[in-house]
């Protein structure tokens, strides 16, 4: 009883900190339900041409292929463990373009492929680091009119690499498993 108060404070002070906003998240679901994960894929045609400058074609040939190779895996993790809704994929220089509502030429398919989509509402998923933490995973954006922001929770924004206690890393199938779990029972 002598901590009854301090932990009745803790827990109360806990709960008003941790933003729960789950209009805000339901908002998110339907964005996916109504329209569509866009996935942005990076091709760092900017280091490529730094590159270009300063090393063999062999060793920029090599960063190209391994890019194109990450990009393909991110690709197929989408398609074939993504169920909960359609996905599409972007190149991440045109997210100004996906932004402003003209995705013509810029939205493409699992395979690559350059697609005709109509605008509609859409969330983007990236491999990268987290804001907060900077931890590399599965991340999920919205949108607010200035900024890139994680959905509030209780909207699973982010997935990490790292599996319990850091003791091995996920693969992009399994990152996207986890998030598509969220939505899609087995």
């Amino acid at each position: 009883m002598k901590y009854f108060f301090t932990l009745l404070l803790a827990a109360t002070s806990l709960l008003g900190s941790a933003q729960i906003d789950p209009e805000g998240a339901r908002e998110c679901v339907e964005k996916l339900r109504d329209g569509t994960l866009i996935v942005r894929l990076y091709y760092q045609e900017d280091r490529i041409e730094l590159l270009r400058e300063e090393k063999t074609p062999e060793m920029v040939d090599a960063y190209i292929a391994e890019i194109e190779r990450n990009n393909l895996a991110i690709r197929q993790a989408f398609a074939n463990e993504y169920t909960a809704g359609r996905v599409y994929f972007i190149n991440a220089n045109n997210s100004g373009k996906l932004m402003s509502g003209d995705w013509d030429g810029i939205i493409m398919n699992a395979e690559g492929e350059i697609v005709d989509v109509p605008y509609m509402p859409y969330l983007v998923a990236d491999i990268s680091r987290s804001k907060n933490l900077g931890l590399e995973g599965l991340n999920i954006w919205d949108w607010n009119g200035e900024e890139w922001i994680h959905p509030p929770s209780p909207f699973p924004a982010f997935i990490s690499q790292y599996g319990f206690l850091s003791l091995y890393v996920r693969s992009y199938s399994e990152m996207v498993s986890k998030f598509n779990s969220n939505f899609v029972k087995d």
